[in-house]
């Protein structure tokens, strides 16, 4: 079946270069392609095209590592774990026989497209002519003609980016059991599973597997397992994150929906988005944005429906404990039957320092779950094969298996109403991230229609079994008993994939009034209509808001109360635009007149400072801070190295959490109490310390701190951490400041609608169109984002020929 499939899907490619490739490709103020054609297969290769004029390299790099090749090819940029999970998941075969051979026809035809149109240019420019500098590639030997294989192996590549992306360096660990030692171990300690703290619900598989639990006497079975966070394990989840607003037509000035997408990702690799304008010719007609490498919208709008996305907190994969057959540690128990481990070998080439390269090979380990991980890092008791509790464990990936990832966005795109917004996703091809839209009739929407897996709350309850399951699983990492069937990810409904959430079971919200999300879980997607009952997979109910999520319903509050100062009490796209760039910073209105007031009260700072005649000037600075992270501001470092270094662990507030006042709660820092002022001394001492051990004045405004310089230009940016809704993060560099930007705020655009067939949109790219330094496009769109100017996004044909910058490009495979 697999060579059918393989000879098929070749034979698709190979007839698409014959089809219709043409395109006209018209660029607007800031580099915005508008691509027209009567094809999918022409839309892709003018978007292609297109796209390489100002990211060619970009891509290219990430073919690369999508390839397993970044050891080889990239120097310090390579990444062997990254390598070897890339090989294993995307090989040739299964790429062509499980995802793009599943690809509609439009599908297919987009992501050709798309590659021709990129090897055209590469053609047309030769690698000689390319771009140079961080993201450059001229001359490099890595470049070459890519496939329609190489750019899925691409979009796969982020597709599975928060899960086994991120899991690559724990299933790249196991290297097997030790075949003597563990079977002599299972003999010795078959009667010490009475220890280990059981499930009152005990599976058959678990008694006859009872063996396997190890007792050793170097190292006795644990009472506890502390785990480390999850922020430990995936350091690179803060490259996800986003705010959005849906605002409904009883909300708005005319009766219409308003949309702001605010999605923070990185600023500094592929991960990043790309804006552009897309059409087919009387079936697609969406400008937006797109992540690299995607030859369709992700976020963006049409005539009628606009939506953008926020990373969800519904998890992508479960971990299952496995319980080993006593006499082969290659055999798992599996209800009353053992199942075979299996092997699946790679290989990748690495540099060995003198020009040449050895080939590595890794034999990776796999259940019926998924492979087999390494989780010694949570935890180092948990090392072994078989560990302490005589198990090992496997992973399974929700994504691993999603095939209408692109469809996803493609059907999203077609959508007219928000009606057909959720029909769209019902196929649940959305690989990790919530849906929020409106549409020109006045609905508005959310929903974390993502493929999420079917476990129940009653598999919660049952299945983690156990110390270790709990342990885990308290820790954010879910992990159920892989030794009893009933414990398998639920297939008892209609759901397009097996083993997933079906879109009955996920959590939607269809109102007039308004939906938001700040990447706290779907609870709280308006503050008087709560979305509760839904698996504890999805999320978690009734429980403490981050200070973002909290601050969008504030900004929706004072907006209709009109507390914020602005004209009117409704919504409308001047002053949704005035409200993302407000700079607000939540946790500086909530506790900076404590902490000053406990500042005031500290006669003598030298125990606490190594600067302790400075720390009064910080404490004034802060009294007079307009609690905003403009860049006029003057006291935002001081703020956010204070806030970095606070602990913020109980006791701190004075009044607690409470799910009935959610977005006020918890408040008031609890000053009256000895160990929260001892808390704020420390860390406003050790903000003064480390600014001034940075050589950084306390009394520079934000703007001079917090900076990007493109093109030999300083362009100051404003927005701040994640306890404001403008969310930047920098890296904090001794003698500049905050000049290492690597996150935050990337497309934005806030789109309502009129009378006229044109939607009112405003668009902007913080960090520009363009990874070349020397294109037109690559400051252009930063200079206008660190000024608080938008684009009026140009949709229309008058609005794309009143702002045309250059000429109009046709473009075809016949030329």
């Amino acid at each position: 079946m697999r060579s059918v499939l393989a000879i098929s899907f070749a034979a698709f490619f190979l007839s698409a270069c014959f089809g219709d490739q043409s395109a006209k490709i018209v660029r607007t103020e800031q580099g915005i392609p508008h691509i027209t054609s009567s094809t999918w297969l022409g839309l892709g290769f003018g978007y292609g095209y297109a796209y390489a004029q100002d990211n060619f390299c970009l891509i290219m790099k990430d073919v690369v590592r999508a390839n397993g090749q970044s050891a080889r090819y990239l120097g310090a940029e390579g990444d062997i774990a990254q390598d070897l999970i890339h090989a294993l998941y995307n090989e040739d075969g299964l790429i062509n026989d499980n995802f793009a051979s599943r690809f509609s026809k439009q599908g297919q035809d987009v992501t050709t497209g798309f590659t021709d149109g990129m090897n055209r240019y590469l053609k047309e420019t030769g690698v000689e002519n390319l771009p140079q500098g961080v993201d450059g590639c001229k001359n490099q030997p890595w470049v070459r003609p890519i496939t329609p294989t190489d750019l899925t192996k691409v979009m796969r590549k982020a597709i599975i980016f928060p899960s086994s992306g991120s899991l690559a360096d724990l299933i790249a660990l196991p290297t097997g059991p030790d075949i003597v030692t563990a079977a002599a171990d299972f003999k010795a300690n078959a009667t010490s599973n009475k220890q280990v703290a059981q499930n009152n619900k005990t599976s058959p598989a678990q008694k006859a597997a009872s063996a396997n639990t190890s007792n050793k006497k170097a190292n006795p079975l644990p009472k506890k397992l502390n785990i480390a966070s999850s922020a430990l394990l995936f350091p690179k989840a803060e490259q996800m994150g986003s705010n959005a607003y849906a605002i409904g037509g009883n909300l708005t000035d005319n009766g219409r929906g308003l949309l702001l997408g605010n999605p923070h990702f990185r600023w500094d690799d592929s991960l990043r988005f790309y804006m552009a304008h897309l059409e087919v010719k009387g079936e697609y007609n969406v400008m937006g944005a797109s992540l690299h490498g995607f030859p369709l919208i992700n976020i963006g709008f049409n005539q009628d429906m606009a939506w953008t996305h926020t990373v969800s907190t519904g998890k992508r994969f479960t971990f299952y404990e496995i319980r080993l057959d006593p006499t082969d540690p290659m055999k798992y128990a599996y209800g009353d039957e053992l199942r075979d481990i299996e092997t699946r070998t790679v290989s990748i080439e690495v540099p060995v320092g003198d020009g040449s390269f050895t080939t590595i090979e890794h034999t990776y380990y796999f259940t019926h779950y998924g492979p087999i991980v390494d989780i010694s890092p949570l935890n180092p008791q948990l090392a072994g094969w078989p560990n302490v509790f005589g198990s090992i464990f496997a992973v399974r990936d929700v994504n691993v298996e999603n095939y209408d990832f692109l469809d996803s966005w493609r059907k999203t795109g077609i959508a007219r109403s928000v009606d057909e917004v959720i029909e769209a996703n019902q196929i649940l091809g959305n690989p990790w991230t919530n849906t929020i839209a409106v549409d020109r009739h006045g609905d508005a929407f959310y929903g974390d229609l993502s493929v999420t897996p079917h476990v129940t709350a009653e598999q919660l309850a049952d299945c983690v079994r156990g110390i270790a399951g709990p342990a885990l699983t308290a820790a954010g990492f879910i992990t159920l008993d892989g030794s009893d069937p009933a414990c398998e990810w639920d297939v008892n409904n209609d759901s397009p994939q097996q083993g997933v959430l079906n879109a009955e079971q996920l959590p939607t919200l269809k109102t007039r009034n308004y939906a938001l999300n700040s990447n706290g879980s779907y609870w709280l997607s308006n503050e008087h209509t709560p979305l509760e009952g839904f698996s504890p997979i999805l999320g978690q109910e009734q429980r403490q808001q981050s200070l973002r999520s909290r601050l969008a319903h504030q900004q929706i509050r004072d907006r209709l109360s009109g507390a914020d100062g602005r004209e009117g009490n409704g919504f409308n796209n001047a002053n949704l635009r005035d409200i993302m760039f407000g700079s607000r910073n939540y946790g500086a209105e909530l506790i900076t007149e404590s902490i000053v007031s406990v500042c005031n009260g500290v006669t003598d700072w030298s125990p606490h400072s190594d600067y302790p005649e400075e720390v009064p000037q910080a404490c004034l600075i802060l009294s007079a801070w307009d609690r905003q992270s403009d860049v006029d501001s003057v006291g935002s470092h001081i703020f956010l190295e204070m806030w970095n270094a606070l602990d913020t662990a109980p006791p701190l507030w004075a009044t607690p959490f409470d799910p009935s006042q959610a977005v006020d709660t918890p408040n008031t820092l609890d000053v009256d109490n000895l160990q929260v002022q001892e808390k704020v001394i420390v860390a406003l001492a050790a903000s003064v310390d480390k600014l001034l051990d940075a050589g950084i004045a306390l009394n520079k405004p934000w703007g001079e701190l917090q900076f990007i310089t493109r093109q030999g230009q300083t362009i100051p940016i404003h927005g701040s951490l994640a306890f404001g809704f403008s969310v930047i993060k920098s890296n904090l560099v001794p003698e500049q400041g905050y000049t290492d930007i690597f996150f935050g705020n990337a497309y934005l655009q806030v789109v309502g609608f009129d009378k006229s067939n044109c939607p009112n949109a405003q668009v902007l790219l913080s960090y520009s169109q363009s990874s070349d330094p020397d294109s037109a496009h690559y400051a252009d769109s930063s200079q206008l984002y660190g000024q608080k100017k938008w684009i009026n996004a140009p949709f229309c044909a008058k609005q794309i020929n009143q702002s045309r910058i250059g000429k109009t490009v046709f473009i075809s495979d016949r030329d």
